[in-house]
């Protein structure tokens, strides 16, 4: 028994695994294609924080469509009838504006309904979402 003991005592310790960071998932993206000025649908789950423009972004304000089923987007306006647009620069990361933040499924457009803004180049926004 004695000689049981002591084996047990004389066996190396178990080495512990480094610990694993946490899993997060990829930001999710939005992009306007060139030739275009809407970007395809994101589903943001209602969380939206902010948006990190394109670093070769043509300038132009960007302004909204939401869904809350990803079929029918409806262009983002105030209580009192504006377009919520928002100015932004190449390379910045801006807060989105209230009216955005809770939307599910959202779309960017370079510009305005009524004066949308055709991007040469694809562009590529990252929006942060908790």
């Amino acid at each position: 028994m004695k000689g049981k003991a002591m084996a047990a005592r004389k066996q190396k310790p178990r080495r512990r695994s480094a610990r694993a960071e946490p899993l997060t998932a990829p930001s999710p993206t939005a992009t306007i294609s060139a030739g275009q000025s809407l970007s395809e649908s994101v589903n943001s789950s209602g969380t939206l924080i902010a948006i990190i423009m394109p670093d070769d972004w043509a300038p132009a304000n960007i302004s909204f469509q939401i869904s809350a089923d990803n079929k029918d987007f409806h262009d983002l306006f105030d209580a009192f009838g504006n377009e919520i647009t928002a100015a932004c620069r190449a390379g910045t990361a801006m807060r989105v504006p209230d009216h955005v933040e809770s939307a599910t499924w959202v779309k960017i457009r370079s510009g305005t309904r009524d004066n949308p803004i055709v991007q040469d180049v694809d562009r590529q926004f990252t929006l942060i979402v908790p």
